[in-house]
């Protein structure tokens, strides 16, 4: 019986395992198996266990749920696009991104995209196409932190002030300048209205 899903299609290759095993480590199982209402079918670029072993970033993207996921997002496009149609040429240029927003070099003249040479192409399923590729497409930057926190030193006391001294309280707008010595381009004028 042939695969129903783009994740059984993964998951029966084994020269795939590791790419399946970050599909659903990623929680992106519904997607791969066409239940995502934004994406009803999608087509993958699946770099192989080979491929894989040989990216330097491999260990950390697997150990971090939030890069693995926009990583694996990164090697699919919304829409069953099958190569013929994506190696031919339009006039204007069809633009191809990623799930995860990263726009595709596609080179009609080489077949490759992103610089990727596909191995295995439209292997369909009911859920999309399922590409094998001798690389990855793209490797997003590992997400930054969403919260940082900063120290802030404790006021530097006054030379004739004792430690532990609050320090004096400025008064509003002190420690600006003067603020008349602005230029005026700066500063509003308002006229009265008649």
């Amino acid at each position: 019986m042939p695969p129903q899903t783009l994740l059984e299609a993964l998951q029966a290759r084994p020269e795939l395992s590791q790419f399946a095993r970050a599909v659903t480590d990623a929680g992106l199982s519904d997607l791969f198996e066409g239940l995502d209402p934004e994406h009803e079918q999608i087509t993958v670029f699946a770099p192989t266990d080979e491929v894989l072993a040989e990216l330097d970033e491999w260990q950390s993207i697997q150990a971090d749920q939030q890069w693995l996921e926009r990583f694996v997002r990164a090697q699919a496009i919304p829409g069953a696009v099958r190569t013929e149609a994506l190696f031919t040429p339009t006039d204007p240029p069809t633009d191809y991104r990623t799930l995860d927003g990263d726009l595709l070099a596609v080179d009609p003249n080489s077949r490759t995209v992103n610089g990727a040479q596909l191995v295995l192409a439209d292997l369909a399923t009911p859920t999309g196409l399922l590409n094998v590729v001798d690389t990855v497409l793209v490797v997003p930057p590992q997400t930054p932190p969403t919260t940082t926190t900063t120290t802030v030193p404790p006021p530097t006391p006054e030379p004739d002030q004792p430690p532990g001294t609050p320090a004096p309280e400025q008064s509003a707008g002190e420690g600006f300048g003067d603020i008349g010595s602005l230029p005026e381009l700066l500063l509003p004028t308002y006229a009265p209205e008649d």
